[in-house]
């Protein structure tokens, strides 16, 4: 339960302020979701803990989507339409796919700690594509390719 009221309050706040500074707050929950996920990792067996990162989980972990879906339309062009629809199915394959490599994880020596590992490594990996976007996103960019 306080996942979800978290979630619903961080797309709030991630849209609003993503509006503003989309990669500052893609970073900050980016960062913000890492440190959730490496928490549980750590404090899993401990029930508070483990509640407040759950919490802290629904609060980023979902708030950086608008912020996504605003980006791809901006660089839709004229398909705006199609564009905001591609960030909605890559989040759907990034939940399969990471679901399947967890799930295969589990039989290993990881066990019930393999989802997290698994979340840990996507958590830090995104921020190479992050990266990577943002740089070419730069204004002076923006201003030529007009």
């Amino acid at each position: 339960m306080s996942f979800g009221a978290s979630a619903f309050i961080g797309n709030q706040i991630g849209g609003r302020h993503g509006d503003r500074h989309p990669y500052r707050t893609l970073y900050t929950t980016v960062t913000l979701t890492a440190v959730a996920v490496i928490g549980l990792l750590l404090f899993s067996t401990h029930v508070v803990p483990t509640l407040a990162l759950f919490a802290l989980l629904g609060l980023v972990g979902l708030s950086s989507n608008p912020v996504l879906v605003s980006l791809a339309v901006r660089f839709g062009g004229d398909a705006p339409a199609l564009a905001a629809s591609l960030p909605t199915s890559v989040f759907n394959v990034g939940t399969a796919v990471g679901t399947a490599i967890a799930a295969a994880a589990v039989s290993s020596p990881l066990g019930t700690l393999a989802p997290l590992v698994v979340a840990t490594v996507a958590a830090l990996l995104i921020f190479l594509p992050l990266t990577a976007l943002a740089r070419n996103d730069h204004p002076a960019r923006r201003a030529a390719a007009t």
